[in-house]
């Protein structure tokens, strides 16, 4: 048994000495492996074989050897890069097609009028894909990606694919920032300026964004400005000081766009939470003895480290805590009861360790074990973990603070910003 132990270390070290470890290392193994494949008659690997080596410092002139050696491996990369551009169906995979195509440029892997024919082929796809509505360019993308998008019949169909963008409710920083441009060079007092101003209150500007329409159109942002701070009074009902202050804390921490002001009045809307369950559990912690035989543990731990029907134990020890909590949330304008929802659930938590491993032989004597004695083991002890009761109170405020963010007037300017 002993002799198979040290053959595993052998296959071990021998696994370990044949990897790859410097750059120029690994250029070097994937070219070789792009090779042995290829006389093999398997092509699938050998296009991202090639790309990866390219990742490396002398990964461009290992291929360009390995091409002038193997002329196969150059038509091979070049319908790797053709299936590329072909599959290209979103702005993401054209990009990913077209670094892929420069790529291959710069490390000299393909001749100028190779590459001219596979651009013009991006190129292609590119423009029926924007023409088409398949690929769903705007405003934001870059013509240094694809000049061929910078006419006027494309920049028309990036222009209205950016207004309507900029109508739902995920716009982008970039996109405004594109149309503000935009506006900027055809003059907010033209015609499509003045078509732009008047599609702004239908558009969802968060703070930042505001930013950049400030630029063009100042009113209008400040005006949006002032509509995207919500004035604020917490009122927390059936709670000690120390626990109001502590979700007024998380509404601050998690809620943006929400001025809290210390007292109610006109035009300020009162929240009230109100505390109507809090029961906080600690279970009691079980301790149980594990038990392996010798048979059980890791092959190599089992031959060098425990002697002859030796048995592995240790101490699994679990534990945890609970809160079931209920709130009533209220939120209230003038006099006017403009929502209510009750937040209630339980949150859990369980704590586990594993403690005194040892190694007991067949007549009682113990040893201390300093490794983990199988796959069993390491699951129940890798990432052992402890509950306390204060994080599962952040865990009862992040329930609250979901619920609060439902009430729509803190809903709307929390999205704005």
């Amino acid at each position: 048994m002993r002799a198979i132990a040290t053959l595993v270390f052998a296959l071990l070290l021998a696994s370990c000495a044949s990897q790859p470890r410097t750059q120029e290392e690994r250029a070097a193994w994937f070219v070789n492996r792009a090779k042995e494949t290829i006389a093999q008659g398997k092509t699938e690997l050998v296009g991202s074989d090639i790309e990866y080596s390219l990742g490396q410092l002398t990964g461009p002139t290992l291929v360009r050897e390995m091409f002038a050696a193997v002329p196969r491996a150059n038509v091979i990369y070049r319908d790797y890069l053709e299936q590329y551009v072909d599959a290209a169906q979103s702005f993401e995979s054209t990009v990913t097609a077209l670094t892929k195509l420069n790529g291959a440029r710069r490390a000299s892997l393909l001749a100028p009028e190779q590459f001219a024919g596979l651009r013009r082929r991006l190129a292609d796809r590119v423009i029926a894909g924007n023409l088409q509505g398949t690929i769903f360019y705007d405003m934001s993308i870059s013509m240094d990606f694809f000049p061929e998008l910078n006419t006027p019949q494309h920049q028309a169909i990036l222009l209205e694919r950016t207004l309507a963008n900029l109508q739902t409710d995920r716009p982008s920083k970039t996109q405004v920032a594109a149309l503000m441009k935009y506006v900027e060079t055809i003059g907010r007092d033209s015609m499509e300026g003045q078509r732009i101003e008047a599609l702004l209150p239908r558009m969802n500007f968060r703070r930042a964004e505001l930013v950049e329409v400030a630029k063009q159109y100042p009113d209008f942002a400040e005006k949006r400005l002032e509509g995207a701070t919500l004035r604020v009074f917490l009122e927390v009902k059936n709670a000690d000081r120390l626990a109001a202050d502590d979700v007024l804390s998380a509404l601050r921490e998690k809620i943006i766009g929400v001025d809290w002001v210390p007292s109610p009045g006109p035009k300020i809307t009162t929240l009230t939470i109100e505390r109507v369950r809090n029961d906080e559990k600690t279970l009691s912690e079980q301790t149980q003895t594990i038990t392996y035989s010798q048979y059980e543990v890791n092959l190599i731990e089992a031959m060098l480290l425990m002697p002859r029907n030796a048995s592995f134990r240790y101490e699994f020890v679990t534990g945890g805590a609970e809160i079931d909590y209920g709130y009533v949330v209220k939120a209230t304008r003038d006099g006017t009861n403009n929502y209510e929802q009750v937040v209630r659930g339980k949150v859990s938590g369980e704590s586990r360790r594993c403690i005194n491993p040892r190694i007991q032989n067949v007549f009682g004597g113990v040893t201390a074990a300093g490794f983990v004695a199988n796959s069993d083991m390491a699951n129940r002890c890798s990432g052992s973990t402890s509950v306390s009761m204060e994080s599962l109170r952040k865990d009862v405020f992040s329930k609250l603070v979901e619920g609060v963010l439902n009430v729509p007037s803190i809903k709307v300017v929390h999205a704005m910003n």
